[in-house]
């Protein structure tokens, strides 16, 4: 029996079932530019999969939004473990909580994803904005793109 008892031990180790050892964590400096104007904020969202990229942020990981200074914004998110994830920002120029969008489907604001994906008539991906963490600081650079000149 005892001999069965370290059997069972050694595979849920090895498995990772059972750890003493804490999840390595990161931080993910995020940089935004591409702004037309410092007005409203960048809204942000950090997502863990595909489910709800990139404009359903009710299913990001985190979300937040940052101020815009000369055309720009930054932001670091501490303690993320490393993992895959990706990122999709918004620049919310009238600071109304939502991705405006003319005739219901094409966003007038500016928009933008991690890795700089796109793809021309769905949007960009969640495999093609993925970034790892898995390391001390990962930096991550995102322009935004605007559809329409106001």
């Amino acid at each position: 029996m005892k001999y069965f008892f370290c059997i069972v031990l050694f595979i849920l180790i090895s498995f990772n079932v059972i750890t003493d050892e804490p999840k390595k964590k990161g931080m993910v400096k995020i940089v935004i530019t591409g702004f037309k104007n410092d007005e409203g904020v960048a809204r942000i969202a950090l997502f863990r999969d595909k489910h709800g990229f990139p404009n359903d942020t009710e299913y990001a990981y985190l979300k937040g939004e940052c101020d815009i200074q000369d055309n720009e914004s930054r932001l670091s998110i501490n303690n993320i473990e490393y993992s895959t994830y990706a990122v999709s920002v918004y620049h919310d120029e009238n600071n109304n909580g939502k991705l405006d969008k003319k005739w219901k489907l094409i966003p007038s604001e500016g928009f933008g994803t991690s890795n700089n994906a796109r793809k021309e008539k769905e949007g960009p991906s969640y495999d093609l904005s993925t970034f790892e963490v898995n390391a001390d600081t990962i930096s991550v650079k995102i322009k935004l793109e605007y559809l329409f000149d106001r």
